[in-house]
């Protein structure tokens, strides 16, 4: 059994990355960020004492900039998961590593163009019917694409994206499983979830399925709960920096930083 299992909220603490969130002065990351879990008892070394980063608990995807984060004259040239499963990242394109970008903490700059890291793991309902996806990022731009995805057909897949296809329907929302663009499907705008040059801690809880049973929070507030419904039988290579389908370009790649990203499946 797994040292994590998945509740109502519970305050994940990590010590490391300080953010500036607006009118709440200075958090850390996330000594205040809530991520809709509950901790048993016992030693635990992964990202913020949850979890253990050997691959024996619900830990299942982690990377951070400022740790196993190699560049070669800024461009980052290697990136290591620190889960303890060695999912592997496919570095396309030349994503910056940035220096002391959020209080002396490394970020990972991409373009919006062309650069993302792919892995070679999965996100889909599948696979993972409660999933937990925290993202530390600092969009550059308005519509600033994709931040984390396994984008499908049809705008199915889990992502999050602000993009100018055909916003404001586009604009910053979550991948439900629903086709956003059609007048039956239910809004998935969250406030808050991109905000151009201000670092943004998202939480993402897929419950698949479960009337309500997904949140997502900014900041550590949650701003809605809906319910998700996935098609189970497709699924794509789960991306940081874009949508996450190899076919998907402009304008799902993300333009600007991103710190930490940190997956649990429950």
């Amino acid at each position: 059994m797994s040292n994590l299992s998945v509740t109502v909220s519970f305050l994940i603490r990590l010590s490391r990355v300080y953010i500036e969130l607006p009118g709440i002065s200075i958090y850390t990351f996330c000594s205040l960020l809530l991520v809709s879990s509950v901790v048993h008892l016992h030693a635990q070394t992964g990202p913020g004492g949850v979890g253990n980063p050997a691959g024996t608990s619900n830990l299942y995807y982690w990377i951070d900039a400022n740790t196993q984060a190699q560049s070669v004259n800024g461009n980052l040239t290697e990136l290591q998961d620190l889960s303890g499963n060695n999912a592997g990242n496919t570095i396309i394109g030349t994503p910056l590593l940035i220096q002391n970008e959020v209080n002396q903490r490394n970020a990972i700059r991409f373009n919006g163009v062309d650069q993302q890291i792919l892995t070679n793991t999965f996100i889909n309902a599948a696979l993972h019917p409660e999933l937990t996806i925290i993202a530390v990022y600092r969009p550059t731009v308005d519509q600033a694409g994709s931040v984390w995805g396994e984008y499908q057909t049809g705008w199915d897949g889990r992502y999050i994206t602000d993009n100018n296809f055909d916003p404001p329907q586009t604009s910053s929302f979550v991948g439900l499983g629903y086709e956003p663009l059609s007048g039956n499907a239910p809004s998935s705008a969250i406030p808050g979830l991109f905000e151009p040059n201000e670092w943004v801690i998202s939480t993402v809880v897929f419950r698949e399925d479960v009337p309500n049973g997904s949140i997502v929070r900014i900041n550590a507030f949650q701003e809605r709960a809906f319910t998700c419904n996935h098609n189970p039988g497709v699924y794509n290579y789960f991306a940081i920096g874009a949508g996450g389908a190899s076919f998907v370009t402009y304008p799902f790649w993300f333009n600007g930083d991103v710190a930490e990203l940190i997956v649990f499946s429950e």
